[in-house]
């Protein structure tokens, strides 16, 4: 009796032991499909963002060209209108009395601020897909998750940034700081 019983527990130890490797692998294996899938969808995100960041400032610089243009096209017609008479009443110093039109700044202030705003948000979108990569590597590389997810490949992404960037990255030097 009390070697059928210690076969029992053993069995019942084995297949208790064998359920809970199987719901472990089973955890492991949906934990990487659903990084997998969250970092697809990411990686979509991103080139939309992509894409709408650079309509958008586009769009905006070619508004603010145009502004730049119809004003300086009104603004020499007016200029001509005004002072090209001959009738000699000094009308050239009568623009200081006058209300002549005024150059606004405020679209290029958008401009710059639409630049930034999406620059950033772009950087944020980039900055979560490189956290969901190392969350999957961290995954597959780590005990116990590589003990089930043995052979899964990390998931590939390369930074969108300028070549400036990559250069400065390379050599560690960083001493171009002329703006203009």
């Amino acid at each position: 009796m009390k070697k059928k019983s210690i076969i029992l527990i053993g069995i019942a130890v084995a297949v208790c032991f064998v359920v809970i490797v199987l719901f472990l692998k089973m955890f492991y294996i949906n934990e990487e499909i659903r990084l997998r899938n969250l970092y697809t969808a990411q990686y979509d995100v991103i080139e939309g963002y992509h894409d709408k960041m650079w309509k958008t400032i586009q769009q905006q610089a070619e508004v603010t060209d145009k502004y730049q243009e119809s004003f300086r096209d009104i603004y020499v017609e007016i200029m001509e209108g005004r002072y090209s008479s001959q009738n000699g009443r000094g009308e050239l110093m009568s623009w200081i009395q006058e209300s002549n039109p005024q150059f606004s700044v405020t679209l290029f202030t958008q401009l710059m601020n639409t630049i930034e705003v999406q620059r950033e948000s772009f950087l944020k979108e980039q900055t979560k897909i490189l956290n969901i990569i190392n969350q999957h590597s961290n995954l597959i590389e780590t005990i116990p998750g590589n003990w089930f997810l043995s052979g899964k490949e990390k998931l590939p992404y390369t930074m969108i940034t300028s070549s400036r960037s990559k250069e400065v990255r390379e050599t560690g030097l960083d001493d171009d700081v002329k703006l203009f």
